[in-house]
């Protein structure tokens, strides 16, 4: 949403240094890149800077043989483009989850940081925004514009390859059999490897595939799964159940990837239902007496007034200017003397 993105873009910077010795956190386990610093005051005045650890991500993609890749990997095509393009796939993808991906957006004025709100849920979730960041613009033609790829589809192919690989399999060898999954970034990879697998289902998206007592997961249709990293929702009720498990007080806007996609508009409809007094479009909620939070017309995809035939079909046609009086009207609504926020 707009209301996240910075105005002003400041102190954006990305450099890699070698590391001569680690202690604390970063030790025994070592990061591959660092964005700082964590206070969101400082990251919102005066930017991060981003550090990519050059000798441990040298190490990493030298650590070991080609053994691994060849056990749970499917195809020749998929190992070769590994072996091609792995490296500098992994390098790329670190940069662009750093740079643009932890140094990306701000936290609403009033709004607690995620440790507050989210709390032991913050460092995975963090962890899983800055990964589809990456992994949305690894393949963007961009990337070979700006002389970063070689090849945007190529690079791109590699690094969802052994991101799914590594999210839903290979990366459990670091944990015991049996072990529940507790380090953020490895929580990160698992629930957004596991969400884009069951998103993409009912197309094969991923395949599951058993052959020989082995598995493999193979991916079947790039561009659908950089829809399905870039939407994490698509209209899923499931979300919508785990929004109404969040104890702190909250009201829910649905943009435009949570419509359904169904021109009846029954996706959107039973969201609605489930959120019940969450839901907030055309109308005010005041948020504990301290904020007004104004909502226009719901799924919107900005650029100009639009309703989606999933809008129109829960709400009926409304012009331009009906959208307009139902807002003046519930302006009329505000309480004054504290702030308001207004999603257009």
């Amino acid at each position: 949403m707009d209301i996240h993105k910075k105005k002003n873009v400041v102190g954006i910077s990305y450099n890699t240094v070698n590391v001569a010795g680690e202690a604390g956190d970063a030790s025994p386990s070592t990061p591959i890149g660092i964005n700082l610093p964590n206070a969101n005051w400082i990251r919102a005045n005066h930017g991060s800077k981003s550090i990519s650890l050059g000798n441990i991500l040298y190490a990493y993609g030298n650590a070991g043989s080609s053994g691994r890749l060849e056990e749970f990997a499917y195809s020749k095509e998929e190992i070769e483009l590994e072996k091609k393009y792995g490296k500098d796939a992994d390098n790329l993808h670190t940069a662009l989850h750093e740079v643009i991906g932890h140094a990306s957006g701000q936290i609403v004025d009033g709004v607690g940081t995620p440790k507050e709100t989210l709390k032991n849920y913050a460092s995975s979730l963090e962890e899983a925004r800055a990964d589809l960041v990456g992994l949305y613009f690894i393949v963007d033609k961009k990337m070979e514009e700006l002389g970063i790829s070689p090849s945007s589809k190529d690079m791109g192919r590699t690094s969802y390859d052994g991101y799914i690989r590594n999210g839903l399999m290979t990366q459990l060898i670091r944990i015991k059999l049996g072990d529940d999954v507790e380090q953020a970034h490895m929580r990160n990879r698992q629930t957004v490897s596991k969400w884009v697998y069951e998103k993409g289902l009912s197309e094969n998206v991923i395949e599951k595939i058993v052959e020989n007592d082995k598995t493999y997961f193979v991916i079947n249709d790039y561009e659908k799964l950089r829809e399905l990293f870039g939407d994490i929702s698509d209209g899923s009720v499931k979300i919508i159940k785990k929004i109404n498990e969040i104890k702190i007080p909250t009201f829910v806007i649905l943009g435009n990837h949570d419509r359904g996609k169904d021109s009846t508009g029954e996706t959107l409809s039973k969201q609605i239902r489930v959120l019940g007094g969450k839901y907030i479009a055309w109308d005010l909620k005041v948020f504990n007496n301290q904020i007004n939070l104004l909502s226009a017309r719901p799924c919107s995809s900005g650029g100009g007034y639009y309703l989606s035939k999933e809008v129109k079909g829960v709400y009926g046609p409304i012009t331009e200017q009906d959208s307009i009086n139902k807002i003046i009207k519930c302006s009329e609504k505000t309480v004054e003397d504290i702030p308001l926020i207004k999603k257009l």
